[in-house]
C-alpha cells in the first residue's frame, strides 16, 4: 500500500477517539493496579494476563499514532481535493489551466497541443470547456476534442502529419464557453474559424501562415494580432473596435492580385467588421459598423475624412469583381464607423396588403400608380405564437448587444391559424423534409417566411445560396380540416417567389430565374407553374417575355391576385435597353399578366412609360 493509499484509508479516523481511547486505556490500569494490591494469593496469572492485554492495545494506539503523523508529514503542501459545486445563476470567474503543461500525447506537437488543451481544461462552474462541447472529452486524447453542430459530429482541431496544428473550427455558440482561446506561437496555423457568444479574447500572433481567419458572434474580442495578416478576413458581431488588416500575394489562394493594408476603426458606441466572398478567383470585401446597445450606425467615413454616401446601415460594399472578371486591390486604406447615441430599429415590410389591393384595382380598370411596380416582393413573415400561428406583413428589429443580438417584434397581423396546424408546419419544414432528402442540419424554428391566404398558407426557406434544399410547405383548409397540399414536390429546388392556392386541387408557384441558367443566356422565361391534382405534379404554363425584354435580369412573376376566375399578377424585372439607352441606364418595366379562366392562360400587358 503507497503512502497515498495509506493517507486515504485512515483519513476518516476520528483522532480525538483514539485520545478518548488512551485516556479510558490508562484509567482502566489504574483501577487494575489497585484491584492487584488488594487481591488473594492465586489472582497473580489472571493480573498478569489483564496486564498484556493493556499493553497490547497500548502498542496499537501508539502504531496508529505514529502512522497518522509519519503520512502527515508527508503530505505537507498537499492541497485537498476542492468539491465541484454544481452550475448556479452566480457562476464564478473561469479558471485557467495549471500553468505546468503535461507532455504531449506521441504524434502531437507539444506547444500546439498545450495552447488547444489550455482552452479545454479552462473551466467555470467546475466544468472544463472540453467537457461541455463532450461528455466523453478527454485532456490526454485529442480524438475527444470534438463537439457536436446539426447533429453533426465536429473536430475542433485538424493536425498535419508531424502533429502541427493546422486548423481550429470552433463554431460553438450556445456552450458556454468560457475563457481565453490562446493559440498564438501556432506556426502552422492557416485557418480558424470561430464563433462563441462567451470566449473573451482571441490571440494569433505569431501565425505567419494564416490564410484565413473567419469570426462571428464572439464576445467583446480583447486581443488579435496588429496587423492581421491573411489573405482572407471575415469579422462580424465580434466586438472589435479596430481592425487592421494586412491582405499579402498568396500564388495558391489569389493569384498574387491582393496587397493591400486596410483599417477599420469604431467612433462611439458600436464595433466594426469585415466580410469576404469565398471565391478563390476574386475577392469581394463588404465592411460592416454594429452599434452597441443604445446607439445608432449613422455613417462611415473614408481615408479623407470624407463623409461616404450611399452605405447602406450597416456597412458597404468596399470591393466588388463583377463575376467572371478579375480586379487586384492594392495600397493602403482607412474607414472610420460614426455611432450616435440613441437606438434605432429597422422594419421590414413585406408590401402584401399593398399589393394585392393595388393588383385588385388594376385588374377592375381603375389603373396603377407607381408605387405598385416599386414592390418586389409579397412574401409574409409567420410566427407561432403562445395562442396562434399568425402572418405578418411587417418585422422590425433593433440590436441589443455588441454579439450581434437582434430583438424582433412582428407588427401587423394579417391572417391568423390554429397554432397546431402551424407547429406541424413548421416541424415538416424545418425537420421531415430535410431529412427525406438526405439533410438534417436544421433546428426546430418558430419563424419562418411565406406566403398567407384565407385558407392556406406557404412556408419556405429563405437561403438561396443552398439550392439543394429548399422546401416549401402549403396546407389548406377544406372542410375545416387542414392538411397539407399535395406531396410538397415542388417543380424546382429554387426558392419560391410567388404561390396561391385557388381549392384542393389547384394552385401556383413562381420563381426568380437569377439562380436557373439560360441556354441561350435571354432571361426572357417566366418560371411560374400551376398543378391541378393538389401539388402532387406541376405544369410549366409557358410563360415568356417578348423578345425586346429580359436581359440581363431575369423575370419574375409576383403572386397572383384572384376574384373568381378573373386574376392578375406583377412581372418584376428591368433590364437595359442598349438601342434607345446608354449602358448606365435602367429602364423600369411596367408588365403584369391578366386570366379570365382561373389561371389556365394568361395574356401579357405592358403598362411600361417610354
Amino acid at each position: 500500500m503507497t503512502g497515498t493509499e495509506m493517507f486515504d484509508a485512515i483519513a476518516h479516523i476520528d483522532e480525538d477517539l483514539i485520545e478518548g481511547c488512551l485516556s479510558r486505556m490508562k484509567a482502566r490500569s489504574s483501577e487494575r493496579r489497585a484491584h492487584a494490591e488488594k487481591a488473594e494469593p492465586g489472582d497473580e496469572n489472571k493480573t498478569s494476563e489483564r496486564r498484556r492485554t493493556v499493553l497490547a492495545f497500548a502498542a496499537l494506539a501508539a502504531t496508529v499514532v505514529l502512522v497518522i503523523g509519519f503520512v502527515s508529514i508527508m503530505h505537507i503542501g498537499r492541497e485537498s481535493p476542492k468539491p465541484i459545486d454544481p452550475i448556479s445563476a452566480d457562476s464564478p470567474a473561469p479558471t485557467t489551466a495549471p500553468t505546468q503543461a503535461p507532455t504531449a500525447p506521441e504524434g502531437y506537437n507539444e506547444h500546439d497541443y498545450n495552447a488547444l488543451r489550455a482552452f479545454l481544461e479552462t473551466e467555470a462552474d467546475g466544468i472544463r470547456n472540453g467537457e461541455r462541447l463532450n461528455a466523453g472529452y478527454s485532456s490526454r486524447d485529442p480524438r475527444t476534442w470534438t463537439y457536436k453542430r446539426w447533429d453533426q459530429t465536429v473536430e475542433l482541431a485538424k493536425w498535419d502529419e508531424e502533429g502541427r496544428l493546422v486548423e481550429v473550427t470552433a463554431l460553438v455558440e450556445g456552450y458556454a464557453l468560457s475563457g481565453d482561446l490562446d493559440l498564438s506561437g501556432c506556426d502552422r496555423l492557416d485557418k480558424i474559424t470561430f464563433s462563441s457568444e462567451s470566449i473573451d479574447t482571441l490571440d494569433l500572433t505569431g501565425c505567419p501562415l494564416m490564410k484565413g481567419v473567419y469570426i462571428q458572434n464572439g464576445a467583446l474580442l480583447k486581443l488579435l494580432p496588429d496587423p492581421l495578416v491573411t489573405p482572407r478576413l471575415s469579422i462580424s458581431n465580434a466586438g472589435l473596435q479596430y481592425i487592421h488588416w494586412v491582405a499579402v500575394p498568396d500564388e495558391e489562394m489569389n493569384k498574387n492580385m491582393y496587397d493591400f493594408d486596410l483599417t477599420l476603426h469604431a467612433e462611439g458606441g458600436g464595433s466594426v467588421g469585415v466580410w469576404t466572398s469565398e471565391n478563390l478567383d476574386c475577392l469581394d470585401v463588404s465592411v460592416d459598423g454594429y452599434p452597441a446597445k443604445g446607439w445608432h450606425f449613422e455613417n462611415w467615413y473614408g481615408t479623407d475624412g470624407m463623409k461616404l454616401e450611399n452605405t447602406e446601415p450597416f456597412g458597404f460594399d468596399w470591393f466588388h469583381v463583377p463575376e467572371g472578371e478579375e480586379k487586384p486591390i492594392t495600397g493602403k486604406y482607412s474607414f472610420t464607423a460614426h455611432f450616435a447615441e440613441g437606438e434605432q430599429r429597422f422594419a421590414y415590410s413585406s408590401g402584401h396588403a399593398a399589393y394585392t389591393e393595388a393588383v385588385t384595382r388594376l385588374m377592375n380598370g381603375g389603373g396603377a400608380d407607381d408605387s405598385l411596380w416599386r414592390i418586389h416582393s409579397c412574401d409574409v413573415y409567420f410566427r407561432l405564437d403562445e395562442d396562434a400561428f399568425r402572418a405578418y406583413s411587417t418585422v422590425e428589429y433593433y440590436r441589443v448587444s455588441t454579439a450581434g443580438d437582434y430583438v424582433f417584434e412582428y407588427l401587423d397581423p394579417i391572417a391568423e391559424y390554429p397554432r397546431e396546424v402551424g407547429e406541424a408546419a413548421l416541424k415538416r419544414l424545418y425537420l421531415e423534409l430535410p431529412a427525406e432528402n438526405g439533410w438534417d442540419g436544421w433546428s426546430l424554428g418558430t419563424t419562418a417566411e411565406g406566403f398567407a391566404g384565407e385558407d392556406w398558407f406557404m412556408l419556405k426557406t429563405v437561403d438561396d445560396t443552398m439550392q439543394d434544399i429548399q422546401f416549401a410547405c402549403i396546407y389548406r383548409k377544406d372542410g375545416g380540416e387542414w392538411h397539407e397540399f399535395g406531396t410538397n414536390k415542388l417543380p424546382l429546388n429554387q426558392p419560391v417567389f410567388s404561390a396561391y392556392v385557388i381549392n384542393d386541387k389547384v394552385g401556383f408557384v413562381g420563381y426568380s430565374g437569377k439562380n436557373l441558367d439560360e441556354p441561350d443566356g435571354t432571361y426572357r422565361k417566366v418560371y411560374f407553374y400551376r398543378t391541378d391534382d393538389g401539388g402532387k405534379t406541376w405544369q410549366d404554363m409557358g410563360l415568356e417575355l417578348p423578345a425586346e425584354y429580359g436581359w440581363p435580369y431575369p423575370g419574375s412573376v409576383l403572386s397572383p391576385v384572384f376574384e373568381g376566375d378573373h386574376g392578375a399578377m406583377t412581372v418584376d424585372a428591368t433590364r437595359i435597353d442598349l438601342s434607345e439607352y446608354t449602358p448606365s441606364e435602367e429602364l423600369e418595366l411596367k408588365l403584369w399578366y391578366e386570366t379570365f379562366d382561373g389561371g389556365r392562360t394568361w395574356t401579357l400587358h405592358d403598362e411600361k412609360e417610354s
